[in-house]
């Protein structure tokens, strides 16, 4: 058993969720992050989440990347050796949350407890974690913060 007990999830998630969409500008998704003082936000399209987007996908936007070298020989264009990903020059490029966004969305369900939050967290590397119903809609947003807030209520009452 842990500090934080047999808690679920639902007990300590925030419902009031700050999200965004698919078409939010990435400055705006910056703006949101720091006015709220928070590190991810779902992106959430008809009311399901379809990608996450943190702090390190913004910062890493900002990342230098060379642009890929091509030529043409014999009306063929050839793209030369280059040291990173496509995948890397898509995110310097982008310009909305749904391009930046990670697809590989890690949530839970509300009735989950949360030390079962806690390991998928740490297993998976994610903050925040999103809590969605069994159809992929957002119910909530559970953060490593709010898992040791829980700890601290648990101590503290517990003396």
């Amino acid at each position: 058993m842990t500090i934080a007990g047999e808690r679920l999830v639902l007990d300590i998630m925030t419902t009031d969720v700050i999200f965004v969409t698919p078409q939010t500008d990435v400055v705006e998704v910056a703006r949101v992050l720091v006015n709220n003082g928070i590190t991810g936000v779902p992106v959430v399209e008809d009311g399901r989440v379809v990608g996450i987007l943190t702090d390190a996908d913004i910062v890493s936007r900002e990342t230098e990347v060379d642009s890929p070298a091509y030529f043409s020989f014999l009306d063929a264009v050839i793209r030369l050796p280059w040291n990173h990903t496509d995948e890397d020059f898509k995110r310097v490029l982008a310009m909305t949350a749904g391009e930046l966004m990670s697809n590989h969305v890690v949530s839970i369900g509300r009735t989950a407890t949360v030390q079962d939050a806690a390991t998928l967290m740490f297993r998976e590397r994610v903050n925040p974690l999103p809590v969605v119903d069994e159809d992929g809609a957002l119910l909530g947003i559970i953060s490593r913060t709010d898992i040791m807030r829980t700890m601290l209520e648990t101590e503290t009452s517990a003396r």
